[in-house]
């Protein structure tokens, strides 16, 4: 008999590096109503001497999960009412070696989320959620971006409640 044994085995060594830049500003020197406003963004670049070569077949020790991303957010925010949007970006990358020397990888995708709160009291908000409210697909492929492996609509999620400071 025949059989296929597969296991996990360390990289080795891997050099990571990158950049991450965040800034976050808010408007508190407008008037009014317009102090309370605000907005957040962020970017990162990260690289490694490990990255998957699509023109090649020897890419056991590639490092997987690594890609660009980008981040803006919008605020309101006056103590008693709280509201926010953003926008997150994920460029495509490396997520693993699905059998022996063939790739996996996860197409990138932006995602827009939302989120609103309301004090009631200092100690009890009401709030509402909506995470992926677009529908962004979860989509992977192949070596090539035509060899599709996994496409999921998961919907948009939304929540809402009563949240409780003790």
């Amino acid at each position: 008999a025949t059989f296929n044994l597969a296991t996990s085995v360390n990289l080795g060594s891997v050099n990571v590096s990158g950049v991450e830049i965040a800034v976050q500003h808010t408007f508190d020197y407008l008037p009014s109503v317009l102090r309370h406003f605000g907005f957040t963004a962020s970017i990162t670049l990260p690289s490694t001497n490990r990255e998957f070569d699509r023109s090649s077949f020897n890419n056991g020790g590639a490092m997987p999960g690594l890609s660009n991303s980008y981040f803006v957010a919008g605020f309101y925010d006056d103590g008693r009412f709280e509201a926010r949007v953003n926008w997150a970006r994920r460029d495509t990358y490396f997520n693993r070696l699905v059998t022996g020397t063939e790739p996996e990888f996860v197409l990138g995708s932006s995602q827009w989320d939302a989120r609103a709160g309301f004090n009631l009291t200092p100690k009890i908000q009401l709030f509402a959620d909506a995470f992926n409210f677009t529908n962004t697909p979860y989509r992977t492929v192949g070596r090539y971006t035509n060899q599709f492996i996994t496409y999921q609509e998961t919907g948009a999620r939304y929540d809402a409640g009563v949240r409780f400071k003790f």
